[in-house]
This record gives C-alpha cells, structure tokens and sequence, in this order.
C-alpha cells in the first residue's frame, strides 16, 4: 500500500477522532479545535469509512472506543505526542539564544560599550541585550539575566565584586589648567567658586557636591536655581563643553578620559564603602555562559576585587 496517498484524505480526521478519543466527547473535541460537533461527527464517520470498520461505540450520547478504536487511538496519540514534542524542539533550537544586562545608563555608556566587541566575540551565538535605568528594582524580574548594581555601604551587597567607588572633581583641561598653578590649600576654596556640575542623588544615592566638600571639611550647600542631572553621562557632557566641574566616578570616564575631554584635577578621590557588583538570576550560576561571563566581567575590572 502507498502509505502517503493512503493517509493524505484521512490525516485530518485522525487528529479529530484522537482528541475525541481523549477527551471522550464529540462536543469537547470542537470546542478544543474550535470547530462544531457536527462538524467533528462528519470526519469520524469519514474515516471509520475509510478504515471499514467502527472506532466509537454511540449510546445515549455516550461515547466508548472499540477495539479498532482503541488501537488507532494509541497510535494516533504516540504519534501527536512525538509531534508536538519535535516541533518544541525545533522551535527551541530556532530560536535565538539571548543574553540580558541590566545597568545604568552611564555604566552601559562609559563602561560596557567601549568594550562591547570584546564582549560580543565572547559569545557569538548569543544575541546581547542591554537594559538601562537608574534604579536597581528595574533588574528584580525574571527577564534581567544579569545586573550590574551600585550598592550603597549601608546594604548587604549580593554578587560578584568588580570595584569600589572612588569618586574624582573632573574638567575640561582648560579648568584643569587653571586648578594646577594654585596652591594645595587655595584648592578646595577655589573649587566652591567654581560654576559646579550636580547630578540627582536619586533613590541609589549617588555622591554628591555636599559629600565631598564635607570630606575635605568644609560645609557646602547648592544654590536654589542649582539644576540638578538625572543622568551620570550628561554631567561629563556639560564638563567636557565647559560648563562646570563634575564629580566623576574613577572607573567610568571611558572616552571622556581616553581622548582627553575631560582631566582630573588630582584631588585626592573620596572612597566610600560603595560598590559595583555583578549580580545573576540562581540558574546562571551553573550554567557555562554565565560562568563566562563572570570570568569576562572580572577580567575587565582587574580581577573582580573591590580593593
């Protein structure tokens, strides 16, 4: 017998008789194929015509399997078990494999796209998403594979290490010029004349102009019309152009530093007991990706050790 023209006219009804089979009613089988009884008792009665014989026993609108019945049944539901399993796999197999990173914009601006290409032929089967936003909380859902997050000294901070804050005055070498022919003590004072970059402290607590002054011991409060920056990379911005001085964090100047927009002016840096850590949902911890990836994160942090 030629099996593809002996099944071709009957496949269709094969799938309608084995969900009728399996959920022991015409009426359920058309609601769960979205079609109508009547419909379902026409493919049957078709196939038990093609077949020669009765696969359901009809009684007080009770529906039984007979012996031929049951036989198809069995082989009708290996066979769409195996199916649907396949098409699972291939679905699974097609589909691309993603990698997310949740972390601020300035961190993804000043730390992780100058070097993404390395990052990139680190895992080139692997499609890489970056997530941005200014708060951690954005990072708790299930979608946010790995984070990078600053983490306040009064928290129990999760994750690998990748450095501590160190925070630094920076400016436009034209203002760095200027800061270098005072005198050490003239230093702190010149700077609370100086037009001053402010960036929102926000819900992470970023270092502000207030807690760095108070370091060197001296009081210091913004004016009222001071504008405040919601965003790290738009402070180094306005520095670079000239507008003011900024307090930078050491580790993320990226192309600013690099390319000579922005100089520090060699202020001893206020350390606090902050950090950078990275941060990874429980099933990467096993899996061999995420291993490579702390591995790629600590490398590129001088070992992951916040010293």
């Amino acid at each position: 017998m030629d099996k593809e023209r002996s099944l071709q006219p009957v496949m269709n009804a094969v799938l309608v008789f084995e969900s009728a089979a399996r959920l022991g009613s015409f009426s359920r089988a058309a609601r769960a194929l979205g079609t109508s009884q009547p419909s379902v008792s026409r493919h049957i009665a078709n196939l038990e015509g093609q077949l020669g014989c009765r696969l359901f026993d009809r009684k007080n609108n009770r529906i039984a399997l007979t012996s031929p019945g049951q036989l198809l049944f069995a082989a009708a539901r290996d066979g769409t078990d195996a199916i649907f399993a396949a098409m699972t796999e291939c679905r699974r197999q097609e589909a691309p494999k993603v990698l997310t990173i949740g972390c601020t914009h300035g961190f993804s601006h000043l730390w992780i796209m100058p070097r993404f290409s390395r990052l990139k032929a680190l895992f080139p089967e692997w499609e890489i998403r970056i997530v941005t936003s200014e708060s951690n909380n954005a990072f708790d859902p299930e979608e946010i594979d790995f984070s990078v997050r600053y983490c306040s000294e009064d928290s129990d901070p999760p994750g690998t290490p990748l450095f501590k804050e160190e925070v630094v005055p920076v400016a436009a070498p034209g203002l760095r010029a200027a800061w270098q022919v005072l005198a050490p003590r003239d230093r702190s004072g010149w700077l609370l004349q100086q037009p001053l970059i402010h960036l929102d402290e926000g819900e992470e607590g970023w270092i502000s102009w207030r807690e760095w002054f108070a370091a060197q011991g001296l009081p210091y409060s913004p004016p009222p019309e001071t504008y405040f920056f919601r965003n790290y990379a738009f402070c180094l911005q306005a520095a670079a152009e000239g507008k003011g001085i900024a307090l930078a964090w050491r580790q993320l100047l990226g192309p600013y530093q690099e390319n000579g927009w922005l100089e520090s002016l060699e202020a001893a840096p206020l350390r606090t007991k902050g950090s950078y850590r990275l941060v990874h949902l429980p099933q990467w911890g096993g899996h061999e990706a995420g291993r490579r990836l702390i591995e790629w994160f600590k490398a590129e942090t001088g070992g992951g050790i916040c010293a």
